[in-house]
């Protein structure tokens, strides 16, 4: 009867340690997952902020080199301006 007694007792407590480890163990998977959600939410906002920027950068560059210098295209003489009596300009811009 007493080896009964102590036989359940040693059961229960090493019940109540698997139960307290798994309610541990349960905690740091929730926690884990949590971590992991926030870290790739950081991960993701950092790599659009640095994108943005990149663009960002890369169009301010752009800008000038956008606007140039105006071109200049020679034409040849107003055909028509002959038959009208016209002067004809030698360069048309």
């Amino acid at each position: 009867m007493f080896r009964e007694e102590i036989t359940e007792a040693a059961l229960q407590a090493s019940l109540d340690t698997h139960a307290v480890i798994a309610s541990i163990q349960r905690e740091q998977a929730q926690i884990q997952a949590a971590t992991d959600s926030l870290s790739a939410r950081r991960d993701r906002l950092v790599n659009l902020t640095a994108a943005a920027a990149a663009a960002t950068i890369l169009s301010l560059i752009a800008m000038p080199l956008q606007r140039g210098g105006r071109p200049h295209v020679e034409i040849a003489p107003n055909m028509p301006a002959q038959v009208f009596d016209r002067p004809s300009a030698a360069v048309s811009v």
